[in-house]
């Protein structure tokens, strides 16, 4: 009967654990090509964004490179970064062009025809990307949490971190008045991506931040983060997340959590920030400042050390979770 027992429960704990760490949907996302003065692109865009517009779930970023035409106003605005996210893919010098999850498709082929996504469909991924955005004091700021959902052996991969604006308002020289998830700049001024090391144990995860202030010119309230993480040699997506133009969540919470408990001390602080929790359980933690931008993050079990003597005086703040729950404090650091 024992052995009975035990083999049941070691069965329940493998099937947890399958059902846990597992792959994820993987989101589709389209670079679009596009210029403002190009003829070509306002008499087939059109049927380009009806059927974008028929498929449920997938992202879309509009890209102005300087040809066929370099007095686009919307390449104007980022002439380097336009030009750069272009040559990245080797399709510069004409429009419109579409690259659906990396792949560059042929010039000639139809865009208003659906079967153009079915390639990509239906696919899954080992890594998760989760996007918190904060819009204050007139800047965006990005904090984007890559996690491994699944054991995976990817290993190193680019990440493509943008500002985008949802609907630009602008009657262009072809004719076209509206334009759809116009990228506007990198938040770490890196066009083809920043090199990243994707965790490779299920659980695991590191947080990418960054932050910008927009130009006066852009709608404030209509920009938007994109996230791009791509395999650097291919350049095929392994995943892709946007934010909505109306999220605006802190990046840090205002008031502290105490849902876990963990020993965090000494605080003030001026050197050295010892963590301790009452289990083994692993947990993660991300330390922010008072402008909700990341400054440390990764794992631990237990206990950890964080070394703040680098940082100036002022507040911030420690966020650490795991599966038993969450716990948020405000670390106040002293300068001797």
């Amino acid at each position: 009967m024992k052995k009975g027992i035990l083999l049941g429960l070691s069965l329940n704990f493998c099937l947890l654990f399958t059902l846990q760490a597992q792959e994820v949907p993987r989101t589709i996302i389209v670079e679009h090509f596009t210029n403002s003065v190009c003829g070509v692109c306002a008499s087939r865009n059109p049927g380009f964004y009806s059927n974008l517009n028929s498929q449920e779930g997938i992202l879309h970023l509009s890209i102005h490179p300087s040809s066929p035409y370099s007095n686009c106003v919307l390449h104007q605005a980022n002439p380097s970064e336009n030009d750069a996210r272009t040559n990245y893919y080797g399709i510069f010098g004409g429009t419109p062009r579409l690259v659906i999850q990396g792949t560059a498709i042929s010039a000639g082929t139809n865009y208003n025809n659906a079967s153009i996504f079915e390639p990509y469909q239906d696919q899954t991924t080992p890594v998760s990307l989760d996007i918190r955005q904060t819009k204050e004091d007139g800047q965006i700021i990005v904090s984007v949490t890559i996690t491994a959902e699944a054991d995976n052996d990817l290993g190193s991969a680019s990440l493509f971190l943008a500002a985008a604006e949802k609907e630009v308002m602008y009657d262009a020289p072809n004719g076209e008045d509206e334009h759809y998830d116009v990228f506007r700049r990198t938040f770490n001024g890196e066009a083809t991506g920043v090199s990243v090391a994707i965790p490779a144990t299920a659980g695991e995860s590191i947080t990418v931040s960054g932050s910008l202030m927009p130009n006066a010119d852009w709608v404030y309230d209509q920009l938007f983060t994109v996230a791009i993480l791509q395999e650097t040699d291919s350049k095929a997506v392994i995943q892709s997340s946007a934010a909505d133009p109306s999220e605006n969540e802190p990046l840090v919470n205002i008031a502290e959590v105490n849902t876990l408990p963990a020993n965090i001390f000494p605080n003030p602080v001026e050197d050295i920030l010892q963590v301790k929790l009452t289990t083994e359980t692993k947990a993660s933690f991300q330390l922010f400042n008072s402008k909700g931008q990341v400054l440390q993050s990764g794992t631990f079990q237990g206990q950890t050390q964080l070394e703040m003597s680098n940082y100036p005086s002022g507040l911030y703040w420690l966020e650490i979770q795991n599966a038993e729950g969450k716990a948020v404090r405000k670390i106040v650091k002293e300068v001797r």
